[in-house]
């Protein structure tokens, strides 16, 4: 959850560096620039769907209590 929270905060937060073939470059970690291209958003959707079925996990067993 750590490098979603990064990335969000970074989107949220910053301008890009620079443009780097077409893709917006950030810092979401201090000294650690990477560019947000297609890769990356296919990997932070991935992501939170990991996420979102753990905390679906979370309120289904809840339920049960």
């Amino acid at each position: 959850i750590k490098d979603l929270l990064a990335w969000r905060n970074a989107l949220a937060h910053q301008k890009p560096k620079r443009h780097e073939n077409g893709y917006a470059v950030f810092e979401p970690k201090p000294g650690i620039e990477e560019a947000f291209d297609a890769q990356r958003t296919l990997s932070l959707r991935q992501q939170l769907r990991s996420q979102r079925a753990a905390l679906n996990g979370i309120l289904t067993a809840l339920k049960k209590i």
